[in-house]
């Protein structure tokens, strides 16, 4: 009999897991809230690590992978770009989380199911029946259904973590001021005052005043010829900065509330070389988009983990081991969980998910290790002030 298997969650983790399992033939249905087209709109790091598995498991080549999901159809980094002071890989390139999205998707990786009409239902709340039945989840349509095994991938901000494992500590917030801002312009703009600097890259950095300021290519659409741009602030925490650049009792939808400090700030930087004048010019940045980023980190424990495991509950993705978006490499992570879970599924069924957590557990807390180290070095002050970086 083929396992009752749930899936929480649509991002890389989840999609990655549900195509996987649908691969090897493994039935599972998947849940998520957001009934819509992908909404991850910025580029990202892929490392070989994640991608070469990845795209053999889609059936594509290098060369297909690379035009389906590369920013600009490369997505290329300079070999002499900064990830932890070694010369970068050369199979690391930049791609578009959306186009990687909707690439899973259309290769059957959302074959959703729910007791919705739209396809699409939250997961309100979960929990364990005595005895042999399993789990049960409510929806948010007020339905509920039971699983034998419960995959959550909802991310850092995990309900279903935190009513699972009521005494779990809260995510790390790492002690850096980050903001993030998305710009939009004609790609003749862009070829004028952004592609001469970028020398056909897709991100661009450099360090002033113990500031690390970075860009990064995010997509170019071709029928309309506008270059979508995405730009990052980020220094190390200050005394007073919790009174309003760094407020970790912030709610999550309180992080478009740009506080006045964040502008004053920028307006500090001058005499910056092109392209960084342009993207760090205020007057524009009041028009964009602009979120105060917070570096969450976060490792579950190995006995938690296995906990839930032994009662049918695996985290994978930010719902485990969650990495800051700035200096992580948690896209790679999640797909690589989404990829490994499927697997192990398949040789050993749904009845040893300990084994799993406890094989991935060293990676997991090895990755975080890595992500402070990195994040960290990223402000560090060095000799060279423009320098490709993984972002």
């Amino acid at each position: 009999m083929a396992p009752n298997i749930v899936i929480v969650g649509a991002g890389l983790a989840g999609l990655t897991l549900k195509r996987a399992l649908t691969q090897y033939g493994i039935p599972a249905t998947l849940y998520e809230a957001y009934n819509g087209p992908p909404r991850h709109a910025y580029s990202m790091t892929l490392e070989p690590r994640a991608s070469t598995p990845l795209r053999k498991m889609l059936g594509l080549d290098e060369h297909e992978f690379h035009r389906a999901v590369a920013v600009d159809g490369e997505g290329r980094l300079h070999a002499s770009s900064m990830l932890s002071g070694a010369q970068v890989d050369l199979g690391i390139f930049r791609a578009s989380r959306k186009m990687l999205e909707e690439m899973l998707r259309s290769h059957g990786g959302e074959q959703t199911s729910s007791p919705s009409s739209s396809g699409h239902c939250a997961v309100d709340g979960a929990g364990f029946r005595d005895g042999a039945s399993g789990l049960w989840l409510n929806l948010a349509n007020g339905s509920q259904i039971e699983a034998e095994t419960l995959i959550i991938a909802e991310g850092v901000h995990s309900k279903l973590r935190t009513e699972l494992l009521p005494g779990a500590r809260a995510p790390e917030v790492l002690p850096f001021v980050t903001y993030n801002g998305k710009r939009r312009m004609p790609k003749a703009t862009y070829d004028e005052l952004y592609a001469p600097a970028m020398d056909g890259a897709t991100t661009l950095e450099m360090q002033t005043d113990n500031r690390l300021l970075q860009l990064a290519l995010n997509d170019i659409n071709k029928e309309t010829n506008v270059v979508g741009l995405s730009y990052t602030y980020s220094r190390k925490v200050r005394p007073g900065d919790e009174k309003d650049m760094h407020r970790l009792d912030r709610v999550t939808g309180d992080a478009a509330k740009i506080p006045e400090a964040f502008y004053e700030e920028v307006t500090q930087l001058r005499g910056l070389p092109k392209p960084f004048a342009d993207a760090f010019d205020v007057e524009q940045i009041k028009k964009d988009r602009v979120l105060h980023w917070l570096m969450r980190i976060t490792c579950v424990p190995p006995a938690d983990l296995r906990e839930l495991a032994r009662k049918g509950v695996v985290l994978i993705g930010d719902a485990a081991h969650a990495q800051p978006i700035l200096g992580g490499s948690g896209g790679n992570a999640a797909i690589m969980d989404g990829l490994q879970l499927a697997e192990h599924v398949f040789r050993q069924g749904t009845a040893r998910l300990t084994h799993f957590v406890d094989e991935q557990s060293p990676r997991w807390e090895e990755d975080a290790m890595e992500c402070r180290r990195r994040i960290d070095v990223m402000h560090t002050p060095r000799i060279q002030t423009t320098e490709r970086s993984s972002l």
